[in-house]
């Protein structure tokens, strides 16, 4: 205090009025500032305080980001160093990195090829390969610029019959061997194995590496059902089918178990009553076999089809005939965040392995991954990926870090493609129910990651001001329904926008 008596005993009154007025102005523009600020974020923070509110969470383990573009400084938080098992988000991670590494117009290519005689009588005395390069799309039907399951066929029987081949006197011979034949990571769950979500990966995927299996109710709850059919029909596939009528409406609550490679399948679980043919999506137990059996229906072979895994000798240089082209990544990556195909982030991932470490391995995927991330400046502590799609309960990713990603993201040259992947709120995904936020520029896009007791979500809202706001939410062993905690986290997001 002595040091203030002196300083204003000596100085000129005019000259303390004149700072001090000058003191004032300046205050007067901070606290204007602060003013703007705090009321554009107000309803930010009201929502977040609303939301931790919520004394169910006293069990929960849940964390928050909310990170500005354009400055990467974080608006709001809560619990955001929090690693926590994120589900689908994990994808977002993946198909950046695919997008950096591979490349947005980077494509699969899936070669016919023979090796052999052809004789006059247009019997080839060898021979056919069909070639797999990882491609996910390869023989679906959900991608419209990709070849489905019978376009495939069709082209290859096509392109045999203008080799000059009718018949072959050897076997068709699908060559899976661009990726490690282990399938599935070996902390996915036994209850997930078996069901479309859960196929496994193969250098030579088909039609998502999924069937359908058409199960005929009974006509009282509780009696068992029947298996009509399956599409595509899967050669020797056996299904122990233990599942039994529900009441109407009920939906689906039946699964298919089974390892890969294993043609012996589990169903369990219960259908509705009311749908003479029940659809339930199962994973096909060698995708690469499949297909070579279903080319051999439409080729006549003296040999029953195979894969190059039981195969010991290999032709020194097969003639190629034809080569199927994916869509471009960017269009792959699209259909990956938008439907959360696990089978498309697990095949980018091993991809990924492939171009940077020579070898198509989840343990190499892994590596360029994370590699990538550390690279691109993302704080890795406490981080842990052990798959591609999330499926993994072991997988760990903090608020703060998924935010952190997708600020780095936005700055980047792959930002374009990603932003364009992911569902938008109000109209796909599990955003529809935000449609009337969407109106007067205001909108999400964003990535949701759903399991039991998981539930998260990572992306970009656009606010009134056109400010474009990085987010994340990730919240696990919440006690309550669904419904009600996507009402509480609704408010939550639609608050971003304002």
């Amino acid at each position: 205090m002595k040091y203030f008596k002196i300083h204003f005993s000596i100085t000129p009154k005019w000259f303390l009025q004149t700072k001090v007025f000058g003191l004032l102005i300046l205050f007067a523009f901070a606290a204007s500032a602060q003013t703007q600020s705090d009321f554009y974020y107000s309803k930010i923070l009201k929502g977040l305080n609303q939301f931790s509110a919520d004394t169910l969470l006293n069990t929960a383990s849940w964390g928050y980001s909310v990170i500005s573009a354009k400055t990467g400084k974080t608006l709001l938080s809560r619990n955001e160093k929090n690693c926590l098992t994120p589900a689908s988000t994990l994808k977002t991670l993946t198909t950046i990195a695919a997008l950096s590494i591979l490349g947005k117009d980077y494509t699969f290519k899936t070669r016919l090829q023979y090796a052999g005689r052809i004789s006059k009588d247009s019997v080839l005395h060898g021979d056919v390969y069909i070639i797999g390069g990882g491609d996910p799309s390869f023989g679906s039907s959900r991608i419209p610029t990709s070849l489905n399951e019978n376009q495939v066929l069709d082209s290859f029987q096509m392109a045999l019959k203008k080799a000059g081949i009718k018949s072959i006197k050897g076997r068709i011979i699908s060559d899976a061997t661009h990726f490690e034949e282990e399938a599935i990571p070996p902390t996915w769950a036994w209850e997930d194995l078996g069901n479309y979500y859960g196929a496994g990966v193969s250098g030579l995927n088909f039609h998502e590496n999924l069937y359908t299996a058409y199960f005929r109710p009974g006509d009282k709850l509780g009696e068992p059902t029947s298996i009509i059919k399956t599409e595509p029909e899967v050669i020797g596939l056996e299904i122990d089918n233990r599942v039994t009528t529900a009441a109407k409406g009920t939906g689906d609550n039946s699964g298919i178990c089974g390892a890969p490679y294993c043609f012996e399948r589990y169903a369990v679980g219960t259908v509705p009553m009311g749908d003479t043919a029940f659809k339930v999506f199962g994973s096909l137990p060698d995708p690469a076999l499949l297909v070579a059996q279903l080319l051999s229906q439409r080729i006549p072979c003296t040999l029953p089809a195979t894969t190059s895994y039981l195969v010991d000798i290999w032709p020194l240089s097969p003639k190629e005939i034809y080569v199927i082209e994916s869509p471009k990544l960017s269009e792959i990556v699209l259909y990956t965040n938008v439907y959360s195909l696990n089978l498309n982030a697990e095949t980018l991932l091993k991809e990924m392995g492939f171009k940077k470490l020579g070898e198509g391995t989840r343990a190499n995927g892994l590596k360029a991954v994370n590699a990538f991330w550390r690279k691109k400046g993302l704080d890795m502590t406490g981080i842990n990926i052990l798959d591609g799609s999330g499926l993994s309960r072991g997988d760990a990713v903090s608020a703060k870090q998924f935010a952190q990603a997708m600020y780095i993201t936005s700055k980047d040259s792959v930002f374009d493609a990603f932003y364009r992947s992911l569902p938008i709120g109000g109209y796909v995904g599990n955003f529809m129910h935000l449609k009337p936020a969407y109106a007067n520029g205001k909108f999400i896009r964003a990535k949701t990651g759903y399991m039991n007791r998981v539930w998260s979500y990572t992306g970009y809202a656009t606010n009134k001001k056109g400010e474009l706001i990085c987010f994340a939410f990730v919240i696990n062993n919440y006690p309550g329904s669904f419904s009600y905690l996507r009402k509480r986290t609704d408010r939550l997001f639609e608050s971003l926008l304002e």
